[in-house]
């Protein structure tokens, strides 16, 4: 996991596979990472647990994976190039801006500018409570 072309996968994503020897030897895994399938960097080294946490992904990002079991005889099988997406961060990613004027936000924000604006200029003073739906 992920799966091959994932998209909309978190930043804080593990990744996990299965793998064995066929003769029942102990193997280690090496788990290379990267944003170029050409260009893949060893995170991890004869690890042997199936599951690699990696430090910090980037949102909005393709990765490629990979992974190369090793037995305990030194024969080793390169397993398929995997790729997937992160998603934007919800906070700051794009679309962001199209969210709140979908909802209908910019409406009570311009109503509650306008209220403002005749209230000060009538010499009074405002208290404006907002809360969220």
């Amino acid at each position: 996991m992920p799966k091959k072309g994932d998209t909309d996968i978190s930043v804080d994503a593990a990744l996990t596979w299965s793998g064995a020897d066929p003769d029942g030897d102990p193997v280690t895994y090496d788990v290379y990472l990267g944003t170029s399938p050409s260009d893949l960097i060893l995170v991890s080294s004869d690890q042997t647990e199936v599951t690699y946490q990696p430090n910090s992904l980037d949102d909005n990002t393709q990765y490629y994976w990979q992974i190369i079991t090793t037995d305990s005889h030194g024969e080793s099988t390169e397993g398929s190039v995997w790729y997937f997406n992160t998603m934007d961060d919800p906070e700051t990613g794009p679309g962001v801006e199209d969210r709140v004027l979908e909802d209908g936000n910019w409406i009570w924000w311009l109503i509650i500018a306008a209220v403002c604006v005749v209230i000060i200029a009538v010499g009074g003073v405002a208290i404006i409570r907002w809360r969220r739906a």
